[in-house]
């Protein structure tokens, strides 16, 4: 991040705002865990797009509570010789 923008969200963040990602507002919308609606699709989005702590929910449905992978493992093209 250069010096200009990290000034203009220092200023931001002195007037009272917070700085938020992506993961968080998705996390304050779904927000009531308990509510099943939109669980899936929630699920669905941060598997895909929000790195570790998605690799860690793949992880513990496939391994701890037995789900089958949510999504297909892109084949290596290293050969074994």
């Amino acid at each position: 991040m250069n010096l200009c923008r990290r000034g203009r969200f220092g200023r931001h963040e002195q007037a009272g705002a917070v700085s938020l990602t992506a993961f968080q507002v998705l996390l304050e919308f779904q927000r009531d865990w308990s509510r099943k609606e939109h669980y899936e699709e929630v699920m669905a989005v941060v598997k895909e797009h929000c790195g570790a702590y998605g690799q860690g929910i793949e992880y513990a449905a496939t391994m701890v509570q037995k789900e089958p992978a949510s999504r297909n493992r892109r084949s290596s093209n290293t050969k074994i010789l």
